[in-house]
């Protein structure tokens, strides 16, 4: 799939991150884009799958992302413009908002005496960031803690 190929099959708005597919016999169009169990949209163009985000990316700029296109607030489902950039896996894996396998917020870890930890992982190596009330403000220094060493993480 190329940027003109992609152009000439669909019409992308930037601004609601809204796939259509061009009907060539009626000049109209409908909404394309179906929702996986990951809940990243793919979009099936030429008898093939694509990822909505990534089909993004080559239709507005004209070439496939050189990275991983992540969704800056962690909705896999948001394909708007501005909330989609190209990073390393390396920053994708930093920036992952799901939870925990055990359902926590990444970073933050119940103590037993009602306060939550804050940790990352530095060169191998656990770095406790501090205590607090409640986990939202443990996963806030967690990230705050790995902005201000250069990983990106939101």
């Amino acid at each position: 799939m190329d940027a003109v190929r992609l152009r000439q099959l669909v019409c992308y708005l930037p601004k609601s991150g809204m796939f259509f597919q061009r009907d060539a016999y009626q000049g109209r169009c409908r909404v394309i884009g179906v929702c996986t169990d990951g809940n990243y949209a793919t979009l099936t163009l030429d008898g093939v799958s694509y990822l909505a985000h990534r089909l993004a990316w080559l239709y507005v700029h004209g070439v496939w992302p050189d990275g991983v296109v992540d969704h800056i607030n962690g909705d896999r489902s948001d394909n708007r413009l501005s909330n989609l950039r190209v990073v390393t896996a390396w920053q994708n894996a930093l920036n992952n908002r799901v939870r925990r396998r055990d359902g926590g917020l990444t970073g933050a870890y119940w103590i037993h005496d009602s306060r939550w930890e804050a940790a990352s992982w530095v060169n191998g190596k656990k770095v406790v960031l501090g205590f607090y009330p409640t986990e939202e403000l443990a996963h806030r220094a967690y990230i705050n803690f790995n902005a201000s060493v250069g990983r990106v993480v939101v």
